[in-house]
């Protein structure tokens, strides 16, 4: 660029990282955060997001999670989505444990956790085995007004049948048809 006469700035870092994160290739990602840095160009939310997301989407969870205490260690203010993209790269491998204390911390920092941020943590809760704690978030999420979607109830409804519990599984069925959401090929393979 600066060959070019064109000297960079956040944004077309941000543009760079994010052609590295189409193609799922994070330690490139990284290395231009970092590269971004050594110039003095301050990164923002948008530049960790899309490399939190792409170490996500790379099987690089424990990445992910460095990069959100770095940004906030450097005072760079994490948001939902931030939250959401680690909490679902831990949720890939089953990590419930990691995906629950990760939506706990969220609403510590004063972030909302969204409909997609509860779907990741459940999801991950599906994926460990946990379905007692699956309701349980459906349940809070609720009761603190977040409506769930369709993957928020298929999630619930997956980890009830792979544990034998059918009739929960139907059961939130029902519910989410009494509620007006509706249900795909995921959710009524959950049920079979």
């Amino acid at each position: 660029m600066r060959d070019k006469g064109i000297t960079p700035n956040t944004a077309s870092y941000n543009g760079c990282i994010n052609a590295c994160g189409k193609r799922n290739d994070w330690e490139q990602a990284l290395k231009l955060l970092k590269s971004m840095q050594r110039e003095g160009i301050s990164p923002d939310t948008l530049s960790y997001n899309i490399c939190i997301n792409t170490c996500g989407k790379s099987s690089q969870p424990a990445k992910a999670l460095m990069l959100l205490e770095e940004m906030t260690a450097n005072g760079v203010v994490a948001n939902v989505i931030t939250y959401t993209s680690v909490i679902s790269a831990y949720g890939k491998f089953g990590d419930w444990k990691m995906a629950v204390r990760l939506l706990t911390k969220m609403e510590e920092m004063g972030v909302t956790p969204s409909t997609y941020a509860y779907s990741a943590c459940i999801s991950a809760c599906e994926a460990g085995g946990k379905w007692k704690k699956a309701l349980a978030l459906l349940e809070e999420m609720e009761t603190k007004g977040v409506r769930p979607n369709t993957v928020t109830y298929s999630a619930c409804i997956t980890a009830c049948n792979k544990h034998g519990k059918w009739e929960k599984a139907l059961e939130l069925l029902d519910k989410m048809k009494t509620k007006g959401i509706a249900a795909n090929t995921i959710t009524y393979t959950a049920c079979i």
